[in-house]
Formats: structure tokens, C-alpha cells, sequence
């Protein structure tokens, strides 16, 4: 249950951080987005 509830909240995190990657960026954030998006 734990698992799934860490896989459900990067998922989540991961999904709604795409619209905000160009601003993490542009400010020097680390996020799953970014780093998802980089090897996909």
C-alpha cells in the first residue's frame, strides 16, 4: 500500500509538472518533470 501510494504521488507530481517545466528551468528547480522528460 505504501508503494502505491509513493507511485501514485510521483505520477500525479510528474503529470501536473509538465505544464510548469519551462518555468523550473528558467529558475534552476529540480523536479520529475524535468528529469522524466529528459530520458523520454
Amino acid at each position: 500500500m505504501w508503494l502505491g501510494a509513493l507511485a501514485w504521488q510521483i505520477g500525479y507530481d510528474t503529470t501536473y509538472g509538465y505544464v510548469d517545466v519551462r518555468d523550473d528551468k528558467r529558475l534552476g528547480l529540480k523536479s520529475t518533470a524535468i528529469l522524466f522528460g529528459a530520458h523520454g
